[in-house]
């Protein structure tokens, strides 16, 4: 895997009630570095202690609203085993996360990307979309 500084570039049992306050909330690199963590570990835990409790992540394949869906669309991609090969690029904002990825899930080399807009230092809205490599 690259090295996600050097301008290369990729979700809960009921998520947490209250994040950060904006005054300690993380940076956006250090939510995009514990999302990379826990994906790379296969911590569903973890991957939804990162989901601010209205979040909503928008795929191409559904829709998830809410700490319920959000744990079943994460559970079933963590259970594809997906790894991160190389963040191609990433760019960020105080709230912004914007990726470019090849990665490996369910067997397969996909290209992915994806936007994460943070709220008190959560993630509150999410995309993301694969493709097949090549």
């Amino acid at each position: 895997m690259t090295d996600p500084t050097s301008d290369p570039a990729p979700g809960p049992t009921s998520g947490p009630t209250s994040g950060p306050t904006p005054d300690s909330a993380p940076t956006a690199q250090a939510v995009f570095d514990r999302q990379l963590a826990a994906i790379a570990a296969g911590d569903l835990k973890a991957l939804l202690a990162q989901y601010h409790p209205e979040a909503t992540v928008v795929r191409l394949d559904r829709v998830a609203r809410g700490a319920a869906e959000i744990e079943d669309l994460f559970a079933a991609y963590l259970a594809a085993a997906p790894r991160v090969d190389e963040l191609v690029s990433v760019r960020t904002t105080d709230d912004v996360i914007f990726y470019h990825a090849r990665m490996t899930a369910g067997g397969r080399s996909v290209t992915a990307y994806g936007t994460l807009v943070l709220r008190d230092g959560l993630i509150w809205r999410q995309t993301a979309a694969a493709h097949p490599a090549g």
